[in-house]
């Protein structure tokens, strides 16, 4: 009878049953999925910390090789930093690219003189091809994985004969060297004047050019400083940071004035050009501004046209902005460390002592 029974009870789950087990699995998962989200943000931010130290053995292998700093920039229209740190972060057939242009190119890496406004990246000179430009998009050192990779590394080839779209062309950057001008417009030291940089202090300055004539080649100038122009110490010295790029801002895009809703484009950071922000400002952020004061490290959420969002270091991981140190660690520091002490540890010339907290 007992066996009979058994026979006789129905086997497997209920509707009931079936949909209470569902409902604990989705549970489950729904509790599982931050923390793989997490994990795999904190392996972002790992990485993107072992970018910043790359660019930071970068630099100081280039002050070893070449006794002296990277500059800032060499000249109006020639390289800034990043590009000087090729040949020292493995890249150095990106430098060569660049280094062979033909002379009438000046060896700039752009010029106003091809037929679209294209200028040196564009592809009716010839210069360059689509696998070159492949390569130089390709510096995954210079790009944090934390941002939406479905932004270009490179910007679009748009034909226009307008500034700065001419000048723009080419691969961004999520990373910034710090710039510091307690005084006047933080781009100020960007001029036409080949040895001018009158009030930069920031741990980069411009290159000294040994002629006036800025037609010459990039090979034509000297680095300014060496390592002991940080006087406060290289573990006291912010060198690198994180751009801020609020929820309107396009990266990767060459039309870089639409700014009347607090919104900006991000262009190459190859180049310079003169007597503007637009110049420089794909290669550089700030930690204090003199119209503004001290902001610090901005929030995702701070998308203000009121206080040019594109001239700042921001979040980019939770609460935190990485930032490279002149001795070559990288601190993760908190969106609410005081803008005072940030912009103390940017300039090289102030005299303070002051460390992170």
């Amino acid at each position: 009878k007992l066996l009979q029974r058994f026979r006789s009870s129905p086997f497997g789950f209920t509707l009931v049953e079936l949909l209470v087990v569902i409902a604990i699995i989705g549970m489950l998962i729904a509790l599982l999925l931050p923390a793989v989200q997490a994990a795999r943000e904190a392996a972002r931010r790992m990485q993107c910390s072992n970018n910043m130290k790359q660019i930071g053995v970068g630099v100081h292998n280039f002050h070893d090789t070449q006794n002296g700093l990277p500059p800032s920039i060499v000249a109006i229209y020639r390289m800034t930093t990043f590009p000087m740190l090729y040949p020292y972060i493995e890249k150095q057939p990106l430098y060569d690219l660049i280094m062979t242009v033909p002379d009438s190119y000046l060896h700039r890496t752009g010029i106003n003189n091809c037929p679209t406004g294209e200028v040196w990246w564009c592809s009716t000179l010839g210069l360059l091809t689509d696998a070159d430009r492949n390569g130089f998009g390709s510096v995954s050192t210079f790009l944090c994985p934390t941002r939406g990779r479905s932004l270009p590394a490179i910007t679009p080839m748009v034909a226009s004969t307008s500034a700065p779209a001419r000048w723009v062309m080419g691969p961004v950057t999520d990373y910034a060297f710090v710039s510091m001008n307690r005084n006047s417009d933080w781009f100020t030291y960007i001029d036409t004047s080949p040895n001018m940089d009158p009030t930069n202090s920031g741990p980069f300055r411009k290159g000294i050019y040994t002629t006036s004539d800025l037609s010459q080649n990039i090979a034509n100038f000297s680095l300014r400083d060496t390592i002991a122009y940080w006087m406060d110490g290289t573990s006291n010295q912010l060198i690198f940071g994180e751009k801020h790029y609020s929820l309107t801002y396009y990266l990767g895009r060459w039309d870089d004035n639409s700014i009347s809703a607090g919104n900006d484009n991000d262009g190459s950071y190859l180049m310079s050009y003169p007597n503007t922000k637009w110049g420089i400002k794909n290669a550089t952020r700030v930690l204090h501004d003199h119209r503004y004061g001290t902001l610090g490290i901005l929030r995702q959420t701070d998308d203000n046209a009121s206080i040019d969002p594109y001239i700042w270091f921001g979040e980019t991981h939770t609460g935190i902005c990485n930032f490279l140190i002149g001795d070559g660690s990288v601190r993760g520091v908190s969106v609410t460390t005081s803008g005072d002490i940030l912009a103390d540890l940017s300039d090289v010339q102030d005299g303070k002592a002051v460390s992170l907290p």
